[in-house]
């Protein structure tokens, strides 16, 4: 089984990154673009479990009913795609995350994981400004 570092270096290479993707020491890699911020986290505590999370809107003031939306997409949602979509608490926002054990992923199959998010959370953010 590869580190998360290596799978960093692996997902960097793939997607030409010069600089790579080097985790900082609480293992949290982010990928910037004009679209998203995108945070790539090690989860050490979870078993080797590798998160992928972003924000996806600011909550509205009176949010409550938007959570209580997002908590009910997280049921029989398919606009998801197997991600969840939660509150992020550090700045109420609501996040989109998915995880995947560490050991299912190499380079090829977390670039994949980044395009299909990226596509995910584009997707809802155009959906819910609507």
């Amino acid at each position: 089984m590869h580190s998360f570092k290596e799978l960093m270096a692996q997902t960097a290479d793939r997607l030409g990154f010069e600089d790579g993707l080097e985790p900082d020491e609480d293992g949290i890699c982010e990928i910037v673009s004009e679209e998203a911020d995108i945070v790539i986290m090690d989860c050490p505590d979870a078993d080797g479990t590798v998160l992928v999370t972003a924000k996806l809107m600011d909550t509205p003031p009176g949010g409550s009913e938007v959570l209580m939306e997002a908590l009910k997409a997280n049921h029989r949602f398919a606009a998801t795609k197997g991600a969840s979509l939660s509150l992020d608490k550090d700045d109420d926002s609501l996040a989109l995350s998915i995880y995947r054990p560490l050991a299912s992923l190499d380079g090829d199959k977390m670039v994949a994981l980044l395009e299909e998010f990226s596509g995910t959370l584009l997707a809802l953010r155009k959906t819910l400004s609507e």
